[in-house]
């Protein structure tokens, strides 16, 4: 379904592309009236992550006129390093964004400029998707607009790091060009537009990279030929330069992750409430669920899924009305007298099965807490599988040579890597180690009488938690983990519980906890050490959740080195020894790869066996289909609508876990993909229910058509307040000061104060340890909750031991009341504490560093 002809790059020398850019200009000015006409005073009321946008856009502009090479080191988070990658870096919007910085200096309207040109691009990106699938030039407006300034995308506007996809139909456009046509410019140009994405939203990138995986996927399932050496050439040395910069800029992010284990998990405070998928805040929406009695909807949704009901309607027309050529499928009972031997049909049917069956148990796939497939029954099928093909062996005198020659590689290779995969799975419950420990759950905060329910968890997070409770866990509850931790090397090792409410951790059968970190509290970190000899340790670990949010992290660090998530291959239900621990982690890391093998081999068999007379007939449907890219935009819409529809009843629980998607904060963010393919399905119904009109009345009813949708989507004047972005007096003074410094600044109440502190470090750029990102590491997470108390020896200790040389106080911060006991115990550590600047309600202190800081910092560094 795409047109060789239809523009798919714009032309600025063609009327069209002016008009459409003029167009989708006038559209976003218009929705977001009035911040568009005032961009350079107003702000959306995003809260931190708005404010955490200004600050991304001025490093990265200071970042280019001074160290580019170092862009990923940012100024925050002191002393780690590659802090940039501890959320967006948004380096693709600071193109836009850096020349009005350094022009007027004014970080606000580059944010509000940067947001009105993502939502144009996103309409231009639409719009040249759905030329490049041949539509027609009214149906690519209503595209563009639909994707443009539907809810969903539209009123995320004041979160650049998020709104930001505009690149996507781009990438998709010249990929479909690529598979229809096989230019090595689009496969190019493809490699550019991810690159372009990458660099500017990571949320964007994964939506991306599913998104182009799908087309990929279908297009190869339906019959295109898995030709890597060929694509690999086609890309070239000029589309692996293209492709250079998001390499470069995922590698932070991989040394990241495994510096610090960043991970997301399965849902956690993000969970949307399912009225967000009925929410909108449009005029004409608020009208008509009033009318149906159903207020509640907006007023009680989480965010703004709802896409819009014209929307809906055209994506349905495109299902109803196909347009002429769709593909039908093959019939009569000629596929029949094709059909192979029946052991070569049963040992496909099989094997198939049985590949299905084995990345079932790669994805977890559960009911409640059971799991539905696991390793014994999909290795019964490969033993079904193996003897078919054994059987087939012994009667191949019967099959054509032909045949035999077509099958047995992929065979022998299906069947090697299977019975190996079996093999390795049937031995891995033997191995005891790397299990998880014991948990007993009870409905009580006190660990009381008997367990609920026991479970072995092999990740010890409030995720694993839910899922234990059916996501519905009571509002008090408590667990006990027991079991057995083994290490490799003997050493101190220093324990450290991160959690709201209570944990302890206990060692060796030891009554005085390593960590004690009960009582009822927000998020908060408490640590111990203990001398460990190499091998096997009895532990347990204790949690109480008293109400409110829940929040467990059980961290490690030998010899003082940096701190770690304690690692599920460590952990074990029973006494075990180190080397049957390294026995467990290499099955454990053999086991995923070889099931992919397996159905990879299983793949080429199915691909191969199709090839032959039976495939035929089903070969002609595959290529209808695979050109039909009505079907493809329904299967894409579908599936990631269930990855945003999220647990209990959606699909994400089944792929958090994959690679790149645990970079996801709220899997409700899906909707984004969802709403482009609903964009495209509803410019497709469009061109089906009015192709045998004649143009004029197709053009009066687009102009309509897009004027309804405006009207629709319209929620004018949108919510905004005076954007208020002060730097204290006294921060810009430490820009005179000599230079390099680090800064601390109090008091840190929030997430607040802390993003507030970052915009407050962009007077001099210097560093500091204040920071508000996607991701925060254990050091300033036990820092922070130190610094509540601040000054006192634990906190100036910690500070001092970091290397801190300025303290800035800000009085007015304080709550009612406070100030007055903080400025006692300033005086109090007068020795440790030099005011060297007053201005204002700010006040600069020097840290006057001890000799025993360290000692007193409770073990604290990096």
């Amino acid at each position: 379904m795409t047109s060789a002809s239809a523009p798919w790059l714009l032309s600025f020398r063609d009327r069209e592309t002016w008009f459409v850019v003029v167009l989708f200009t006038a559209v976003t000015v218009f929705l977001a009236y009035p911040l568009s006409l005032h961009p350079a005073s107003l702000r959306f009321p995003t809260g931190p992550d708005g404010d955490l946008g200004w600050y991304l856009l001025g490093w990265d502009s200071h970042a280019f006129l001074h160290k580019p090479w170092a862009i990923f080191d940012a100024n925050i988070y002191y002393p780690k390093r590659l802090t940039l990658a501890y959320g967006e870096n948004v380096i693709g919007l600071a193109f836009f964004a850096a020349p009005v910085i350094w022009l007027t200096g004014n970080v606000v309207l580059a944010a509000n400029l940067v947001s009105i040109t993502t939502c144009v691009l996103c309409g231009l990106g639409a719009y040249v998707l759905a030329r490049r699938l041949g539509l027609s030039l009214a149906a690519a407006i209503l595209c563009g607009i639909i994707f443009e300034a539907s809810p969903p995308r539209f009123f995320r506007i004041g979160q650049i790091t998020l709104s930001a996809v505009q690149w996507i139909p781009f990438a998709l456009a010249s990929l479909h060009a690529y598979f229809e046509h096989g230019h090595k410019r689009d496969l190019r140009l493809t490699a550019g537009f991810v690159s372009l994405q990458a660099l500017s939203s990571g949320y964007g990138m994964v939506f991306l990279a599913v998104s182009l995986a799908a087309l990929g996927l279908y297009r190869i399932v339906l019959g295109d030929a898995l030709r890597l050496l060929k694509w690999v050439r086609d890309l070239g040395v000029a589309g692996a330069v293209l492709l250079l910069p998001a390499v470069l800029a995922f590698l932070p992010y991989v040394f990241v992750q495994r510096d610090a284990g960043l991970r997301r998990g399965l849902g956690g405070n993000f969970l949307p409430n399912y009225e967000s998928f009925f929410a909108s805040p449009s005029h004409v929406h608020r009208y008509l669920i009033s009318l149906a009695g159903a207020t509640d909807w907006v007023a009680e949704a989480g965010s703004f899924l709802f896409p819009g009901y014209l929307a809906v309607a055209l994506a349905a027309a495109a299902i109803v009305w196909r347009r002429p050529g769709a593909p039908a499928a093959a019939g009569g009972t000629a596929w029949w007298r094709q059909v192979p031997p029946l052991v070569q049909a049963a040992l496909f049917v099989t094997s198939t099965a049985a590949a299905v069956m084995t990345v079932a148990t790669l994805i977890p796939l559960k009911a409640g807490t059971t799991q539905l497939v696991d390793q014994r029954s999909s290795a019964l099928a490969w033993i079904v599988s193996t003897g078919l093909a054994l059987l087939g062996v012994a009667i191949r005198r019967r099959v054509p040579a032909d045949t035999v020659a077509r099958l047995k590689r992929p065979l022998v290779l299906m069947l090697v890597t299977a019975l190996t995969w079996t093999a390795l799975g049937a031995m891995r419950p033997s191995v005891d180690a790397g299990q998880g420990l014991v948990g007993e759950y009870f409905t009580n905060p006190d660990w009381a009488g008997l367990p609920a329910f026991s479970a072995v968890d092999s990740k010890l997070s409030p995720a694993r938690m839910r899922q234990r409770w059916n996501l519905s866990p009571p509002d008090q509850f408590s667990v006990r983990w027991i079991g057995f931790l083994t290490v490799g090397r003997p050493g101190l090792y220093t324990f450290a519980t991160t959690s709201d409410d209570a944990s302890q951790l206990f060692c060796n059968n030891e009554a005085i906890p390593v960590v004690d970190n009960a009582g009822v509290h927000g998020p908060g970190t408490r640590s111990g050490t203990i001398q460990l000899e190499r091998g096997t340790h009895m532990v347990e670990l204790r949690y109480a959740q008293f109400g409110g949010g829940a929040a467990l992290n059980w961290s490690w660090s030998r010899d003082g080195k940096g701190y770690s998530t304690v690692p599920a291959w460590a952990l074990s239900e029973r006494p075990t020894t180190y080397g049957t621990v390294v026995i467990a982690r290499v099955v454990d890391w053999a086991l995923p790869i070889l099931a992919i093998l397996t159905v990879l081999a299983a793949t080429w068999y199915a691909r191969a066996w199709l090839s032959g007379g039976p495939g035929q007939a089903i070969a002609q449907w595959a290529a209808a289909r695979r050109r039909d890219a009505t079907t493809f935009y329904v299967l894409l819409t579908l599936f990631t609508f269930g990855l945003a529809l999220g647990p209990p009843h959606g699909l994400w629980q089944y792929f958090y876990w994959l690679p790149v998607f645990n970079f996801i904060r709220a899997h409700s963010r899906f909707i984004l993909v969802t709403l482009l393919g609903l964009a495209v399905l509803a410019a497709m119904g469009f061109d089906a229910s009015t192709r045998r009109w004649t143009p004029r009345a197709r053009s009066i009813l687009a102009a309509a058509l897009a004027i309804l949708l405006i009207v629709e989507y319209a929620a004018m004047p949108m919510a905004v307040r005076p954007a208020n972005l002060e730097i204290p007096s006294v921060d810009r003074w430490l820009d005179s000061q000599k230079k390099p410094f680090v800064v601390a600044e109090m008091p840190v109440n929030g997430e607040h104060d802390h993003v507030a502190y970052m915009l407050h470090s962009t007077a001099h750029w210097q560093k500091t340890v204040h920071g508000f990102h996607g991701w925060r590491n254990i050091l300033h997470t036990m820092l922070y909750w130190d610094m509540q108390k601040f000054p006192d020896e634990k906190s100036l200790g910690q500070l001092s031991a970091l290397g801190v040389t300025y303290m800035v106080v800000h009085t007015e911060r304080y709550p009612p009341g406070e100030w007055q006991s903080v400025e006692e115990r300033l005086r109090q550590y007068s020795g440790r504490l030099r005011l060297v600047h007053a201005e204002g309600a700010g006040r600069v202190y020097a840290l006057v560093r001890s000799s025993d800081g360290y000692a007193n910092s409770g073990g604290l560094r990096d």
